[in-house]
């Protein structure tokens, strides 16, 4: 029986946590490997959730709670952004002074690291629109259940596939909104995508004429990565989810049923059971101590009876990724934290 085929998720994703100094240059260590696609948010006060990637380049930063283009954004960098990455993580190069959104003094900050590879079931792919109905190319080799989308040269929302909620529902990044229903034709061509390619409707969006986008597209890969729903039951005993691995990073959001945030939970903000530091990726609000989640063994518990991810009769979309296999690739169980 085949447990995993990555023994050692630290290759392709991993949580950084590091306290500002003030500095307009800086390297941050760490990652255990140069990401493709960098998270970066201040978890102490309320600056936006910037994001980074090796394919738009390194003076470009779009930001998830918000739908600011990429040179709207680096504004807040002088001429620097964010650096080219490094080996064991990420530069930190603002060019001026302004350097609080990443680097502010004695605050703390989080970075969520990914290194794109088709092993890891993550790809990076830009595009300029043409407002007709087409297929785009991935590499990933595997179907993709988990894509999200951002003009880089409008000022548009965010769009999350999921293939849990069908190529007819769509959801928006930077919103608490559940399912946009009915926009499967003109998001996706009604389209779910395949091992080779995404589908693209004629929403300008997704596909507006001569406009620039990008695309973050995750498939799941057994003992690393897995993206699904559960069903809340409104109890402080709540719903048990099986990964088959220890979450190092879990997202949460309501899809149907209730509204909600993009809650985030990582394994370096707070260790042990019942963790309960929480961010979200639709708002720059601060840290907040709430909604206990528990990242076990071999999956996750809700610990709580929020909306956000315990109401009653929800339906609730989680995105997960691996700190290490339940059972690694020779069958041996991983060591219990």
């Amino acid at each position: 029986m085949a447990y995993t085929s990555i023994d050692n998720p630290g290759i392709y994703f991993n949580t950084i946590t590091y306290t500002g100094n003030g500095s307009a240059t800086r390297t941050i260590t760490g990652a255990g490997f140069q990401p493709d696609l960098i998270i970066n948010k201040d978890r102490g006060a309320s600056n936006a959730h910037f994001v980074w990637d090796a394919v738009r380049g390194n003076n470009m930063a779009l930001q998830t709670n918000d739908t600011v283009v990429d040179s709207n954004v680096t504004s807040d960098f002088g001429s620097g952004g964010m650096g080219s990455a490094a080996s064991d993580g990420f530069n930190i190069v603002s060019g001026t002074s302004n350097s609080n959104n990443v680097n502010s003094s004695s605050n703390t900050f989080v970075a969520w690291c990914w290194k794109e590879s088709a092993d890891s079931g993550m790809d990076i792919v830009t595009y300029t629109g043409n407002g007709s109905n087409r297929t785009i190319a991935h590499s990933l080799s595997a179907e993709p259940h988990w894509m999200l989308f951002k003009s880089r040269s409008d000022t548009y929302n965010w769009v999350s596939y999921q293939k849990t909620s069908g190529n007819n529902n769509g959801l928006v990044l930077n919103s608490t909104a559940a399912h946009d229903s009915g926009v499967g034709s003109s998001y996706f061509n009604s389209t779910d995508p395949d091992s080779d390619d995404f589908s693209l409707g004629t929403a300008a969006n997704m596909n507006g004429s001569s406009k620039t986008f990008v695309s973050y597209l995750f498939a799941p890969k057994q003992g690393f990565s897995q993206f699904g729903t559960y069903t809340t039951n409104n109890d402080a005993d709540g719903p048990f989810v099986f990964t088959g691995f220890r979450p190092a990073y879990l997202l949460l959001k309501v899809v149907a049923g209730n509204t909600g945030g993009w809650d985030i939970y990582d394994n370096k903000r707070a260790t042990g059971n019942g963790i309960i530091a929480r961010l979200q990726a639709n708002a720059n609000s601060a840290e907040a101590t709430s909604d206990a989640v528990d990242l076990l063994s071999n999956g996750f518990k809700i610990r709580n009876t929020s909306g956000n991810q315990n109401g009653s009769g929800d339906t609730i979309f989680y995105a997960a990724f691996a700190e290490a296999p339940f059972v690694n690739s020779n069958g041996v169980p991983c060591n219990a934290r």
